[in-house]
């Protein structure tokens, strides 16, 4: 439904860049098929790139059975109270807008000359130790940087390659602003707008679960 309704580029409902048309099969029982669009009828309108936006707007339109099918009960509940992007939740989201993100993220590994290095956190799951953190990277993985006052951050990027939290092992140099656990050790969530723009970041301390998974490091 979602492909076929939500205009995510600009240029009508159901209506995609060549470079972007979903992969066929889309979703499960996918009976979708292509049909062409010529430029006649996309007079007056422009391509814009804004999917993050432009999906927000069509289903904030939307009944909740129709956002809990495609972002599921927690997801809907999450991007709902904007802790996380519809794209980060969607489920079976076609691989067009994975491509894209790797591409993405390669750009980014050469703009700031990031080199990997790979170890693994107390609960198993890879980091990825770079020179400096950005707010796009590789999406579903944790990178691993050194901070200003010696201490350990750890970045967590969601499904839409935008970080959604990070843990610090330390209090930035500034325990006023973070009094919690013994060394300062805390969490920073970040919350984005319905167009991906990084509104702020929240200021808390670690949960148990936070604890345990990056025990290696506090």
């Amino acid at each position: 439904m979602l492909y076929a309704h939500a205009d995510l580029y600009g240029l009508g409902a159901g209506v995609f860049p060549k470079d972007q048309a979903p992969v066929n099969p889309a979703h499960p029982h996918c009976l979708c098929h292509y049909a062409p669009v010529y430029a006649s009828e996309l007079k007056g309108k422009k391509r814009s790139d804004n999917v993050e936006g432009h999906g927000n707007a069509w289903l904030k339109r939307q009944p909740l059975h129709i956002r809990q099918a495609i972002l599921g009960v927690k997801g809907e509940q999450e991007w709902k109270a904007g802790r996380t992007g519809w794209m980060e939740k969607a489920r079976n989201i076609s691989p067009v807008f994975e491509k894209k993100e790797s591409r993405l993220f390669e750009l980014i590994l050469q703009l700031h000359g990031n080199q990997q290095k790979t170890k693994a956190n107390a609960a198993g799951h890879g980091i990825i130790k770079v020179k400096k953190a950005t707010l796009i990277f590789k999406p579903n993985s944790i990178t691993e940087t050194v901070g200003k006052h010696g201490g350990i951050n750890r970045n967590y990027y969601g499904e839409t390659a935008r970080q959604s939290k990070q843990i610090s092992n330390h209090d930035h140099g500034n325990r006023k602003e973070h009094p919690f656990g013994e060394k300062g050790e805390h969490a920073h969530d970040y919350v984005y707008d319905e167009n991906g723009k990084l509104i702020y970041r929240t200021k808390r301390p670690l949960t148990e679960s936070e604890r345990k998974e990056n025990a290696d490091i506090l």
